[in-house]
Parts: structure tokens; C-alpha cells; sequence
């Protein structure tokens, strides 16, 4: 081939260098990695797999990367914290092996003519470099969050369909292509909006076994098969998704109103990304690159198509998916699956020597990599819709490397406020810290304490596993997250009930709301208010009682509440559809007249 393993090595290990160097150097936590390390701690305790004891929400966007967490600290002991960061930096760097293995398998080059001898190949990580270079890839190489786990999927599933698609497919195992369809089908269960790349990779390898299998019986038993195999796993967990939290969806996605198409503020949210960085630069530099240097494909121009045309539709049309639904708060993190995707086929570029024609895209390509290194995202203001959010952790905790949940609630401690002991001794306590702090809400002698709050993350990590957390923007709350929006946002921050709800659903039976109880929690609601006038209190109290006891909303609660009895399962698994689209009026007097009446 005229290439060595020396110079692969190489190859290969200057963007996992790269990235886990850039990774370790800007290690830290997200609030919202706690999320997933409260329920692990919830399984482990025996709760299930829930936020508060005795209600069913899945608040895990991810399925598989809590189930990764949760598995090595049974089995290590091992701070939840640090075992996040170690996946991190474990699974970046491997998913970088991967894509730049199932590149070198596409764009392998034709033996040399024995006529040219001293042709050497020489294989460049040109796209590889590219994701690895970007400061934003860093912050989420680790955070808590699931961005490796998507990232080594997508390599995962790119390496498969290349090898699915490849000239010598038709000889491998059956089973070996059975297994390849059951990992790309795990898409889902990394996040459901994988589901879509998941789906266009399935159609390429599906394509392909049907073009190879003769006749049209064979064709359909082979495509069969491979559903059969990619669908048991999603399939199996949506199933029991349906029976025991009564959704067919995460609840995050509910909250965050994930299918509501806001193209205006998803175009901001890619050119928020394309535009710091000027990605629009090396995606044009690292295509022509591919074009020039891969000349006579080993596996056939066809096949070689095949695998670019379905990695490059997956990436666009998970892109667009993001873009859609209006993207996040979160400077560039879900759009970077979709650049990771687009630039597998150009992550380990053929050149071999006295071929000079690639030399001007790789050069302007070194030149980006050099600009992008040192260069910052803007970190954006809060009410900007689009900030770097590690970098606004960082100036809210005082930490730079901000890891332990100690680190994130140090400002509690500088209160004299300590998590650790609340709900276990004496009556339920309330702390009136105002908007920048949690509230604990006073409820009735026996009922568990409970802390009102918008950032639901290391507060609840900290907290006893008893107390109950009422998170005001729904994420780990299924009536909040049914809300029917009233407007635009903070993504993923734009739902919160009034007290008067929060009222009638914490307090006891005609209880009325303290006069100075404020909800207002870590982080204000960015929708409409959420107080009312004093004179109102009391009828909007009793209208949300009324509504909560009417209609879908009793549904609802039962669904995540009552015991989980097999009749309880089949209700869920029958009524999961109805609930999927239900939404309610944030007016007491509103909902109650929708749902009573």
C-alpha cells in the first residue's frame, strides 16, 4: 500500500493528543450533569430510576450514558464527578480512533502500479484536526454531559456503514452486519434525536444488502433481519419507557418543547457556532482536500459514494433537525455530533508523494487549525438565548476548574446554609434566600421537606435523597413540562408554574399559601410571571386545586405517582400516546374552566 503503521500512529495520535490535552485542561461539571448523577444515586438506593422518590420522570435525556456512569460507580466507588470526567476524555479519544479508522477504510487508495514504485501514502488527520481544534469541543469533551458518548456513536456508526457498504461486505459474517445494525440502532437511546442519523445510516446499509442479495425474497429477509436487529433495543426500552413513566418521550423533551419548529432562533443558534469559529472555512478546505487526494478508492467509487453520501445526509439532516427545534443555550453543544458527522470522511486524508494538488486546501486547513486553537467563544450575557455556559459556571463558582459539587454550592456554605443535614432531623426549614438562592417551602408536620428551584443540578446532587425538589421549569417535572407554552426564551427555560399552583400541589388540603413564600428559585423564570396580585391568591389557589383534579391532569399524575401495578403498566402503555400532545393553560382559572368543564 505504501504506507506504514509508524506514520498511522501518528496520524492518529495528534488529534486524540489534541483533544485530550484541550479536554483536561478545561475539565468541569455542568449543572446539568448533576442531573444524571442524582438519579444514578436514586437507582442505586433502590428508588428506581427517578429524581424524586415516589414519581416516575425520566429526566435523563440520555439513556445509555447515565447506565455507563452508573454501572462503573457500582462497580469502582469511584465519585461520580471524576468517573464523568475519565468517560469524557476516554470516550473522545476513541471516538477519534474509530472515525479515523473508518476513514483510512474509505478512502484506502488503489495499490501503486508496479510502474511507479516510490509513491509513498502519506495519511493526514485533515478533518480530525478540524473538530479537535475547536476550543467549544473541549468544554464538552467533558461537562457530565452524553457529547463523547454521541460522538463515539457517530464514529461507531460511520465505521460500520463503510464496512456494511465496502467491496468485501458480501463475504463477512452475517452476523457481524447484524451487530453493526444493532450499534447504529442504539442512536436513540444515546439521545432520540440520534434517531434520525440513526435511521439514514440504517437506510444506506439497508439499501445495500438489497442491492446483494439476488432476488427480491432474499432481499426482504436480509433488510428484515437487520431491522429486527437495530429495532430490539430502542424498541424493547421505549416499551418499558411507556409502562413505568407513562410518556413516550423523555420528559426533558416535553419541557423543553423539542417538536415545536423556532427556525429563527435555531439559525442563530448555527450562526452563533459558524460564525466564531468560521466553520464555513475548513468544511469547504477539508472537502476539496478529500476530492483532490482520494483518486482511485480500493473499494470503488460506488460503494465509496454510498458510505460519504448517507454520513454527510446524516450529519446535514441531524443538523437541520437541531436547527428546527431551535437549537440550545448552550454555545455550539448539540450541533457538534452534526460537524463531527460531517467531517468523518475527510478525518484521515490519503497524499501521496509527487502529488501537489491537495497541498492548497491542507494548507489554508493548518492555517484555520493555528487561528481556531486560540480562539475564545464570546460568553454571551444570560439573557442572550446562546452563552458559554462553562464559562458562566466558572464566574458563578470562583472555581476554574469547577468539578465537585462542592465546588458549585461553595456559595451555600458562605451562608451557613449546609445541604447535608436538611430533611434528615427536625421539621421541614425554609430558607427565604430571594432569587439567588433555593427556597424550601414549608409544608405540613411529616411531609418531606421540599427545595423550590430552577437549577436543578448540584443542589439536588447535594441534597438527601428524601427531599423532594421542585423544579420549576419542568425538566424533572411532568406537569410543568406540560405546560402550554405562552413564549419564547431561554431555550429549554421558558415554562415555570405560579406559586398558587405550586401552592395547591405542595401544600396540604386548604392550607392557603404563606403570604412571604417566594418560588422564585436559582433561576428566574424567562416566561411570563409567575406571581400574582395578593387579592388573587386565594382564587387562583383554589382554581389550581380544582384543575389538578380534573381531565388529563389527574391522568398524568397518576401515571407518575401510583403504584406501578400491572394494571397501572397497561393504563401507561395505552394512554402515553394521548398524554404525548396534552398541555394545559398556565392560568388556574383557564385550566380549570378547559378541564373541568
Amino acid at each position: 500500500m505504501g504506507w506504514r503503521p509508524t506514520s498511522w500512529m501518528v496520524a492518529t495520535g495528534v488529534p486524540v493528543a489534541v483533544v485530550v490535552v484541550g479536554g483536561w485542561q478545561r475539565r468541569w461539571i455542568s449543572d446539568d450533569g448533576f442531573i444524571n448523577f442524582r438519579v444514578i444515586d436514586q437507582v442505586l438506593a433502590g428508588h428506581g430510576p427517578v429524581f424524586n422518590q415516589g414519581e416516575r420522570v425520566e429526566v435523563t435525556t440520555s439513556t445509555l450514558w447515565p447506565l455507563l456512569l452508573g454501572v462503573l460507580h457500582a462497580v469502582t466507588g469511584i465519585r461520580l464527578e471524576w468517573l464523568a470526567i475519565g468517560c469524557g476524555l476516554a470516550g473522545t479519544a476513541l471516538a477519534v480512533v474509530v472515525g479515523m479508522h473508518g476513514a483510512r477504510r474509505l478512502n484506502e487508495p488503489e495499490p501503486e502500479p508496479e510502474s511507479e514504485p516510490g509513491r509513498r501514502t502519506w495519511w493526514l488527520p485533515a478533518g480530525a484536526l478540524v473538530f479537535v481544534a475547536l476550543p467549544v469541543v473541549w468544554d464538552f469533551v467533558t461537562s457530565g454531559l452524553e457529547n463523547p458518548l454521541s460522538w463515539l456513536w457517530w464514529a461507531a456508526a460511520f465505521a460500520i456503514v463503510v464496512d456494511v457498504t465496502g467491496p468485501s461486505a458480501p463475504t463477512a459474517a452475517r452476523r457481524r452486519r447484524l451487530v453493526g445494525a444493532a450499534v447504529v440502532g442504539l442512536g436513540p437511546l444515546v439521545r432520540p434525536d440520534l434517531a434520525l442519523p440513526a435511521a439514514v445510516f440504517l437506510a444506506a446499509m439497508a439499501w445495500t444488502e438489497g442491492q446483494r442479495a439476488g432476488t427480491r425474497r432474499a432481499a426482504i429477509v436480509r433488510v428484515g433481519w437487520m431491522a429486527v436487529a437495530a429495532g430490539a433495543a430502542p424498541t424493547a426500552y421505549q416499551v418499558l419507557r411507556m409502562g413505568y413513566y407513562g410518556q413516550l418521550l423523555p420528559n426533558t423533551v416535553y419541557a423543553k418543547e423539542g417538536g415545536k419548529a423556532w427556525w429563527s432562533q435555531g439559525w442563530r443558534y448555527l450562526g452563533d457556532l459558524v460564525g466564531t469559529y468560521g466553520l464555513w472555512v475548513p468544511l469547504v478546505a477539508a472537502g476539496v482536500a478529500v476530492a483532490l487526494t482520494v483518486e482511485r478508492p480500493a473499494r470503488g467509487r460506488s460503494s465509496w459514494t454510498t458510505a460519504v453520501v448517507a454520513t454527510e445526509g446524516a450529519a446535514l439532516a441531524h443538523a437541520l433537525l437541531i436547527v428546527r427545534a431551535g437549537g440550545d443555550y448552550m454555545h455550539g453543544r448539540l450541533l457538534l455530533p452534526a460537524l463531527f458527522g460531517l467531517l468523518l470522511p475527510a478525518f484521515a486524508v490519503p497524499v501521496r508523494a509527487r502529488r501537489g494538488a491537495a497541498l492548497a486546501p491542507l494548507a489554508v486547513l493548518a492555517l484555520w487549525v493555528a487561528f481556531a486553537v486560540g480562539r475564545e467563544s464570546t460568553g454571551q450575557p444570560l439573557d442572550d438565548a446562546v452563552f458559554d455556559f462553562r464559562r458562566f459556571t466558572i464566574e458563578n463558582t470562583g472555581t476554574a476548574t469547577p468539578i465537585l459539587v462542592e465546588d458549585h454550592l461553595a456559595w451555600l456554605d458562605e451562608r451557613g446554609i449546609d445541604v447535608a443535614t436538611l430533611g434528615r432531623d427536625g421539621p421541614p426549614r425554609w430558607w427565604p434566600e430571594g432569587p439567588d438562592g433555593p427556597t424550601v417551602a414549608p409544608l405540613a408536620p411529616g411531609q418531606p421537606s421540599t427545595v423550590s428551584t430552577g437549577a436543578i443540578g448540584a443542589l439536588p446532587f447535594a441534597l438527601p435523597l428524601e427531599v423532594r425538589v421542585a423544579d420549576q421549569l419542568g425538566l424533572a417535572d411532568p406537569v410543568v413540562a406540560h405546560l402550554r407554552l405562552a413564549g419564547r426564551g431561554l431555550p429549554g427555560h421558558e415554562k415555570s408554574l405560579r406559586r398558587t399552583w405550586w401552592a395547591a400541589r405542595l401544600l396540604p388540603p386548604g392550607q392557603p399559601l404563606p403570604p412571604d413564600l417566594d418560588l422564585g428559585g436559582v433561576v428566574a423564570p424567562h416566561g411570563p410571571s409567575s406571581a400574582s396580585a395578593p387579592a388573587d391568591v386565594g382564587r387562583e389557589q383554589a382554581d389550581a386545586a380544582a384543575a389538578l383534579g380534573c381531565g388529563e391532569l389527574v391522568e398524568l399524575r397518576a401515571a407518575t405517582t401510583d403504584p406501578l401495578t400491572p394494571g397501572r403498566v397497561a393504563r401507561n402503555l395505552v394512554g402515553a400516546l394521548g398524554l404525548h400532545t396534552f398541555r394545559f393553560d398556565p392560568d388556574p382559572a383557564t385550566a380549570r374552566a378547559d378541564l373541568c368543564d
